[in-house]
């Protein structure tokens, strides 16, 4: 049998890499990082979500002939925040998913409008930092360093503000163990210490959603309908949002991996372990690129059953295409009006700062008696700290019962 296909190019430090993980699979690319593994180096891969070989030959080349560009027309010394953004975004932003990439280019916009792009890195000073953790915090400007009229501005919470910081600060870090001509672009980080201060929420609002939210919701979930476009025209269809909200509250998975499953991802058979079927979960979709398995629960194996019964032979498709463009998965965008939509319609207030993850804590919530690291495994989360830490909520009755409920503790004899 042969091996998956892979083709490179470029010398070393800048050669690329487009591959097959399996025989007939989704392509990938890789490239070193000299940055990864808190400086050490790595190879940063990502997925390239299709599977036509010569367009994944084309994007190699192209990318490896920016690399080597790079090389030879950035000045080590006086590096600018065009020179040292421009960098990053060839080298380091393709190798992120779709969405983390359009948020590195709308930060690099942000830094760019606000320091300008001929910035001398080395020399952006204290009061420069400040100045725009403000503008992000009163809403002056908005997350492209674009000026807010008065009248539009809304305040933005502690951790938007944060993340905007630290990018430029993880920016600066990634360039001290970059190489050009044989030295680091940057000698030090120039914005790390006491005079660049990051501000973190001391108390986030994780919300937690309640039953009767999830059954009020799903209620009018039903009565929801779409237009789908099949072959030119229009039709009427129930909307994909009841069986949205089924999938996320029962698996505890994130939205952008749910709209993006595949038929193929199903794994329908009865077993033992899994009475109800299992859904592979894939690493294109995760946050943290890795791959999953987990049993699912009775609903949503009947969620299941009625997309299988409606679109049959429908082969490796979306489970949950796009209205307008069958070929395409449902846009979290178009998920998130839908859900909006269907609460206000219910009567319920808006959670702050939460839509979709609210029923991502509820799953975890409501299965914290049961041991961490299985929840863990069930819910895709890598790291089951992140579960204490952000997805588990107190009961109203477990704090008594914690005071007043304690085992014995004796001698041993």
């Amino acid at each position: 049998m042969s091996k998956p296909w892979s083709y490179s190019i470029g010398e070393r430090g800048n050669r690329v890499t487009v591959f097959e993980r399996t025989k007939g699979g989704t392509l990938y690319a890789k490239v070193w990082n000299p940055a990864a593994r808190d400086g050490k180096g790595g190879m940063s891969w990502r997925s390239l979500e299709h599977r036509d070989k010569t367009a994944a030959k084309a994007y190699a080349k192209k990318l490896s002939g920016r690399l080597e560009a790079d090389e030879e027309q950035i000045r080590v010394g006086r590096v600018t925040l065009k020179q040292l953004s421009a960098l990053y975004e060839q080298y380091v932003t393709p190798t992120k998913k779709p969405r983390q990439q359009e948020r590195d280019r709308a930060r690099v916009e942000l830094w760019t409008r606000q320091l300008g792009a001929s910035k001398d890195v080395t020399k952006i000073g204290s009061g420069e930092w400040a100045r725009v953790a403000a503008g992000r915090r009163s809403g002056a400007i908005d997350s492209r360093g674009r000026p807010v009229p008065e009248g539009d501005r809304r305040p933005v919470g502690k951790r938007a503000v944060e993340i905007d910081l630290r990018f430029l600060r993880s920016l600066c870090e990634w360039a001290t163990g970059w190489k050009v001509n044989g030295k680091f672009l940057l000698a030090a980080n120039p914005v790390r210490g006491g005079g660049f201060p990051i501000e973190s929420e001391r108390n986030p609002k994780r919300p937690v959603a309640t039953d009767d939210r999830y059954e009020r919701t799903l209620e009018v979930a039903r009565k929801k309908t779409m237009r789908v476009r099949r072959n030119g025209s229009y039709t009427t269809e129930p909307c994909h949002l009841h069986n949205l909200l089924v999938i996320v509250a029962w698996t505890g998975r994130r939205i952008g991996a749910v709209v993006e499953l595949r038929f193929s991802d199903l794994r329908l058979e009865r077993t033992p372990d899994a009475p109800y079927g299992g859904i592979r979960w894939p690493d294109e979709t995760d946050k943290m690129d890795r791959e999953w398995y987990a049993p699912i629960a009775e609903p949503v194996r009947d969620v299941l059953d009625r997309i299988m019964k409606d679109r049959p032979g429908v082969g490796d498709g979306w489970l949950f295409p796009a209205p307008g463009d069958l070929s395409r998965p449902l846009n979290r965008e178009v998920a998130n009006h839908w859900l909006e939509a269907a609460e206000r319609t219910a009567g319920l207030q808006p959670l702050r700062q939460g839509l979709w993850h609210p029923y991502r804590r509820r799953w975890n919530s409501a299965r914290k008696h049961l041991p961490l690291a299985d929840r863990a495994t069930a819910g895709g989360w890598k790291d089951a700290r992140t579960i204490i830490k952000c997805y588990e909520a107190p009961d109203v009755d477990t704090p008594y019962k914690v005071i007043s409920e304690p085992r014995p503790i004796r001698e041993v004899r």
